[in-house]
């Protein structure tokens, strides 16, 4: 035992003499027998280990707001997974990148699908306007023309027998016309006429015209006196000259009364007896009358 506390004092003052030569090792101190006695052993102070302690990851906490960050490996707050921070980036540069791309082919489908309005769409909408307007323009006549269709076809009442009467009124620079042609027909067939012819003037500017187409009246009266199926009068009065004519076609002889009316300067109607009356209408017509028939 003695031999043995002296061996260790002996590497005590080796140890405390060099005391840098051991700086790069510790001593390694045996365990003391539990029966050495406390005053024959020195007291010996143990070293704590310089070990670093391992890096572990850092625990849940309910109150943790953000993922943990340790230089560039991101860890999950909820599941501590570790996360590249470069590929997070990569992945949202990508995510980004697919949305441009989609938004870009999203225009080019709108440019594609887009439609411009057609002229004939434009011209359609301005027809339906004018339609519109025309409408209500003439809403009262197509009432009528309405109220006329569910009444049904109403029967026209042929006159058969009866006169046509053809009236025209004739305006020139000094003179003014109104002549009347009444014709007497029986079962639509001419038998006789009358004709009125009444003209207007300046009783001083006009004298001397109204003065010539009484003269030439007065001349086809005396023409055809003597002829059968024809009379004529005039009646002239300051500025106005009425000239009356009466035929019967029952006795008219159409080349004498025409020879009387050439030789005066004036011109006739040719009629004859039992002539269609509808096409005596369609001629006074054609002249520029308003022709009715009347009982």
């Amino acid at each position: 035992m003695n031999d043995q506390n002296g061996q260790e004092n002996q590497d005590f003052q080796l140890n405390m003499v060099n005391p840098l030569e051991n700086t790069n090792s510790l001593p390694t101190v045996p365990p003391q027998p539990a029966s050495a006695p406390v005053g024959d052993a020195l007291p010996t102070t143990p070293v704590a280990e310089t070990t670093e302690p391992p890096v572990t990851n850092p625990p849940y906490s309910p109150t943790t707001k953000a993922p943990t960050t340790v230089g560039d490996t991101r860890y999950n707050p909820v599941t501590g997974e570790e996360m590249k921070i470069s590929d997070l980036t990569g992945e949202k540069k990508e995510e980004a990148s697919a949305g441009e791309v989609n938004n870009e082919e999203k225009l080019k489908t709108v440019d594609v699908d887009y439609k411009p309005t057609s002229k004939a769409n434009t011209v359609m909408l301005i027809l339906f306007f004018i339609a519109l307007v025309l409408f209500v323009v003439f809403l009262p006549d197509i009432q009528t023309l309405i109220a006329q269709y569910k009444a049904g076809p109403q029967k026209v009442e042929e006159i058969t027998t009866g006169t046509l009467v053809c009236t025209l009124e004739s305006n020139t620079v000094n003179l003014d016309r109104n002549i009347t042609r009444e014709f007497q027909y029986t079962d639509n067939k001419l038998q006789s006429a009358k004709f009125t012819t009444v003209v207007r003037g300046d009783a001083t500017l006009d004298e001397e015209t109204l003065n010539e187409l009484n003269e030439q009246c007065v001349q086809i009266k005396t023409n055809v006196e003597g002829l059968n199926g024809i009379s004529v009068s005039c009646s002239y009065e300051e500025g106005k000259l009425t000239e009356k004519e009466n035929f019967d076609y029952a006795s008219y002889q159409v080349e004498e009364v025409t020879a009387a009316y050439t030789e005066a300067g004036g011109s006739l109607l040719e009629f004859e007896k039992d002539m269609n009356i509808d096409d005596v209408m369609t001629n006074m017509r054609q002249g520029g009358f308003t022709c009715n028939k009347e009982k």
